[in-house]
């Protein structure tokens, strides 16, 4: 989990139902690839509204053998691994 300005975000990732981001409860983007080898592509994009501004977050996953996420707003890191 994640807070940015007030908003709050939850990526959540399994097997079968693949990654979703939420933003304060709410489903916000979603994905169901298998894999995620590409540490400069977001998995996952979405407009939000925060704290009065549309604002683009991205999570980023890096997968192989374990799941390592990262959460930006705007380009800039807000939760997460770092890669």
């Amino acid at each position: 989990m994640a807070e940015y300005k007030g908003s709050k975000f939850t990526v959540e990732n399994t097997w079968f139902s693949g990654a979703k981001l939420f933003h304060n409860g709410d489903l916000a983007a979603s994905n169901n690839d298998i894999f995620a080898i590409r540490k400069d592509k977001p998995l996952m994009t979405a407009k939000v509204v925060i704290d009065g501004k549309k604002r683009r977050v991205e999570v980023f996953a890096f997968a192989i053998f374990t799941v390592k996420l990262k959460i930006t707003v705007d380009g800039i890191k807000i939760a997460g691994n770092d890669f």
